[in-house]
């Protein structure tokens, strides 16, 4: 039987990331994966990594959420992406072009 946790599992997982984009914005960092799973299917995990602010005396941590998004989904996710988006930027402009 496979050992699950043994480092050459997780060394194969990381060998399966093809390509990745970091994007620093202010106390959160996100990661943007592209892996291919074993079956050799793309897809791609959004992950937003927040670090907790503790005490001075405890060890730090950071807060994260994935999200993975399979090769068939891509098109409806950047479409419905795309249009929050604009929501957002023209509540944004009008906002601005009130005050």
């Amino acid at each position: 039987m496979k050992d699950f946790y043994r480092s050459e599992d997780h060394e194969d997982r990381e060998e399966r990331r093809l390509f990745s984009r970091v994007v620093k914005a202010g106390p959160r960092t996100y990661f943007f994966d592209v892996k291919k799973n074993r079956r050799n299917d793309y897809f791609i995990v959004i992950t937003e990594s927040k670090r907790n602010l503790v005490g001075e005396s405890e060890p730090l941590t950071f807060e994260k959420h994935k999200i993975q998004l399979f090769y068939e989904d891509i098109s409806k996710f950047m479409s419905a992406m795309k249009d929050v988006v604009s929501y957002v930027r023209e509540r944004e402009t009008e906002s601005i072009e009130s005050e």
